[in-house]
C-alpha cells in the first residue's frame, strides 16, 4: 500500500509538470526535472521557493503528501514558469 500510495503521488507530479512542460523524468518515486541549462534550474527553484515550494533534484514525493500537495505544487510551478517567461 505505501509503495502504490508513492507511486500515484508521483506519478501525478511528474506529469503534471511534464503537462506544464517542465520537463521531468525518472521514476515517479524518484524523478528530476530535465532543465537545459542550471541556469535555468536554479531559476526555477528560486521562482519555486518563493512560493514557498522547496524543489531540488530528485524529487522525493514521501507518504504524508497527498493530491492537494500535488494540486498545490503544480500550481506554483505554473506560476513559477509564467514569471520566469516575462522576465526574459
Amino acid at each position: 500500500e505505501a509503495f502504490a500510495h508513492l507511486d500515484r503521488i508521483g506519478r501525478l507530479l511528474k506529469d503534471g509538470y511534464n503537462s506544464l512542460g517542465i520537463r521531468c523524468a525518472g521514476q515517479p518515486e524518484r524523478s528530476v526535472f530535465a532543465f537545459d541549462t542550471d541556469r535555468e534550474w536554479l531559476a526555477f527553484c528560486s521562482e519555486m521557493i518563493s512560493r514557498n515550494v522547496m524543489v531540488h533534484r530528485p524529487n522525493f514525493p514521501v507518504l504524508v503528501h497527498t493530491e492537494q500537495h500535488v494540486t498545490d505544487t503544480l500550481a506554483a510551478a505554473k506560476e513559477a514558469i509564467a514569471s520566469m517567461k516575462s522576465a526574459v
